[in-house]
């Protein structure tokens, strides 16, 4: 069975420089590791109305740390909200997004049908040094 034919795809790079923006809300900052806060934004698709939350880490700790979720821990607006994470691994000096997607579903449940109606957000994280758990924080992320 053919799966699919091959089709050439064509990217236009500009000739700008990127640049890293740490700019945002900073929500945490201990021994070295900060993370910022930038926006919530809807999904682009119009299949789905997910909602993205995304943050900023930064690690200067001199040592590699992974960033986790708390188990369930999410809440929007004070309602326990379901949620997708996926964890991070970052070697000193390395920053990545941090990129939460919370489910349309529960989201409808608690009447949230767009971004502009989260206004605030309370999750835990658990970073850990290899398999040593070295602060569980409790991050509140308030959107204007």
């Amino acid at each position: 069975a053919e799966l699919a034919l091959e089709t050439p795809v064509e990217f236009m790079l500009s000739g700008a420089e990127a640049t890293f923006d740490g700019d945002g809300t900073e929500v945490y900052n201990n021994g070295g590791l900060r993370i910022v806060s930038k926006t919530v934004q809807e999904d682009p698709s119009e299949y789905s109305s997910n909602l993205y939350v995304l943050l900023l880490a930064e690690n200067n700790s001199g040592r590699t740390l992974a960033i986790d979720d708390a188990y369930d821990s999410l809440s929007v607006n004070d309602f326990m909200t379901d949620y997708s994470f996926s964890g991070q691994e970052l070697a000193h000096g390395e920053s990545a997004a941090l990129v939460i997607q919370l489910w349309e579903s529960s989201l409808e449940e608690n009447e949230i049908v767009s971004a502009s109606e989260v206004k605030e957000i309370e999750m835990g994280f658990e970073i850990k040094e290899g398999y040593t758990t070295i602060d569980e924080p409790t991050v509140t992320i308030a959107f204007e």
